[in-house]
C-alpha cells in the first residue's frame, strides 16, 4: 500500500512538471520507452498490477488572473489602495485551458514607519466537488516577465476561510523559472473539498523598492 501511494504521488509531480511540454492535457501518464527483449520475471501478478494501473483523475482546473471562472475554479484578489495594489500586465508564454496571457503584479514597499501596513494577496480558489481524502498536485506557471519574484512563498489551505488547515508551503523562485509549469514540492491531501493557493506581499522583502511577485495560472490536479 506504501508503495502504491509513493508512486502515485511521484507521478502526480512528474507529469506537472511535464505541463509545458503538454498543456493542454490535464495529467498524462509519461511517454512509454522501448520494451527491451523480454526475459523472464519472478514479480508477483499484483505487483505488476501496481506498475500498471495509472492514477485515475478525479478532479483538474486550471484557476489565474486571465483564465475563465466557474463553479470549479476562482480568484480572490486582495489589495492595497491606489497604486500599491495589485496591477495588470501581460506577457507571451501558455494559454492553455482557455487562460489569456495577463497576469498581476504586485511591488509593495515597506515602510517602517507607516501605521497600517498593507498588504496585497492573491488567493488562487478551487472547488473539487470531491469527498473525503484525496491526493491533489499543484502546478504553478510562472509568466514570462521580468516582474517575476526572486522568493515567493506559497501557502496551500484545505479551505477558503481564514481558519483553513494549512496543508503544505512552499517557496519559489520565479525569476529563475519563467515561462515555465513548476510543481510544489509535494502532494497534498485534500479533505474538505475546498483547495486554495495563496501569495501575499508584505513589501518586507523589497527594501530597494525594485522588487516584485507575479500571480499567473495555477493548475490543481486530484486523484
Amino acid at each position: 500500500m506504501a508503495t502504491g501511494v509513493l508512486a502515485q504521488a511521484a507521478l502526480l509531480a512528474v507529469t506537472l512538471l511535464n505541463q509545458d511540454q503538454n498543456p493542454t492535457k490535464a495529467l498524462a501518464a509519461p511517454a512509454a520507452t522501448p520494451a527491451p527483449t523480454a526475459t523472464p520475471t519472478t514479480d508477483r501478478p499484483e505487483q505488476s498490477r501496481e506498475r500498471k494501473a495509472a492514477p485515475s483523475v478525479a478532479f483538474s482546473a486550471v484557476a489565474g488572473p486571465s483564465c475563465p471562472r466557474d463553479t470549479s475554479r476562482s480568484v480572490n484578489i486582495i489589495g492595497a489602495p491606489g497604486r500599491n495594489g495589485w496591477k495588470d500586465a501581460r506577457a507571451g508564454g501558455w494559454t492553455g485551458a482557455g487562460c489569456g496571457d495577463g497576469f498581476l503584479f504586485s511591488d509593495l514597499t515597506y515602510d517602517p514607519t507607516a501605521a497600517d501596513q498593507p498588504a496585497n494577496t492573491f488567493q488562487w480558489r478551487f472547488t473539487t466537488g470531491l469527498r473525503g481524502r484525496h491526493q491533489c498536485a499543484v502546478g504553478v506557471y510562472i509568466p514570462r516577465s521580468g516582474l517575476a519574484g526572486q522568493r515567493v512563498w506559497y501557502t496551500v489551505s484545505d479551505g477558503f476561510d481564514k481558519d483553513a488547515r494549512t496543508v503544505t508551503e512552499f517557496t519559489l523562485d520565479q525569476r529563475m523559472r519563467r515561462g515555465t509549469w513548476v510543481a510544489a514540492p509535494s502532494t497534498v491531501t485534500a479533505g474538505s473539498g475546498l483547495v486554495m493557493v495563496e501569495i501575499r506581499d508584505t513589501g518586507k522583502g523589497n527594501a530597494t523598492g525594485d522588487q516584485s511577485m507575479v500571480a499567473g495560472p495555477v493548475r490543481l490536479s486530484c486523484v
